[in-house]
């Protein structure tokens, strides 16, 4: 509880900060972050690198079909599954390309499986429209952050997971249906952004929970978390500032 409270304070913080900048455009903010956080540094192993964000689109795959068993509309339902199943086609090239540079995808994953059921413990919510917001929260930052990775990785790694998170992506259908079940909904609109500012948190502890932070102590697990926010700072003002954009979007406040 103490580490969530620390990332909470850290949130707020970045919050009112973010509110303030004027957000750059990919490519410029890809030279800036360079600059001021060498994310080579801090980055897996490229074969982690891409177990993590597998399991990250395999998690996003899963949270669409338990949305589409959630959905009361049929047709709605299917729009969803069908989302669900192309998110799978989306990281299959992924999982070969981890095939062939370890084990086998099955036991290269295996090893983080721990991680993202933890995460989805954290950031499933209640019913069908947290469970919506959720997906729409959650893997625009997510997103975000491992296509800065991605950054930082060989060529043809960067090129593949930018391919993946660029074919056919789900968050523009979420934003369009959130923006339609919420607009004659005021109480529903504002229970949501609160539930959407609580998934900030969780968040970021993934993003340390991913990078390796070599020269931190990590014996105090709430120093280690202040301390490592810290370290990232350049990075964790870019995903706020973008997940406040994605939020205004749907004319909920972050």
């Amino acid at each position: 509880m103490a580490y969530a409270l620390c990332v909470l304070d850290w949130v707020r913080r970045l919050r009112r900060a973010s509110r303030k900048l004027t957000l750059p455009s990919r490519e410029a903010s890809d030279g800036r972050t360079n600059q001021q956080l060498n994310l080579s540094k801090l980055t897996p192993s490229e074969l982690d690198f891409l177990a993590k964000f597998s399991l990250a689109q395999k998690l996003a795959a899963d949270l669409l079909e338990e949305l589409a068993v959630q959905t009361p509309d049929e047709k709605l339902s299917e729009s969803v599954r069908a989302l669900a199943k192309n998110q799978e086609e989306r990281f299959r090239p992924v999982l070969r390309a981890i095939a062939k540079k370890g084990l086998g995808a099955k036991d290269e994953l295996v090893r983080f499986e721990d991680e993202f059921f933890e995460l989805s413990s954290r950031i499933t919510g209640k019913g069908f429209y947290e469970n919506l917001m959720a997906l729409y929260v959650v893997f625009g930052i997510l997103d975000d952050f491992y296509a800065r990775l991605a950054s930082v990785q060989s060529s043809s790694t960067k090129n593949m997971v930018l391919k993946t998170l660029s074919d056919y992506p789900f968050n523009e259908f979420l934003k369009n249906l959130l923006i339609e079940k919420t607009a004659d909904d005021e109480e529903l609109r504002d229970l949501l952004a609160m539930f959407g500012r609580s998934l900030v948190a969780d968040c970021l502890l993934h993003v340390i929970s991913v990078l390796e932070f070599e020269e931190i102590d990590d014996s105090d697990p709430v120093e280690f978390r202040r301390n490592a926010l810290r370290r990232i700072e350049p990075l964790t003002h870019e995903l706020v500032s973008n997940h406040a954009a994605r939020m205004d979007e749907l004319g909920m406040s972050a």
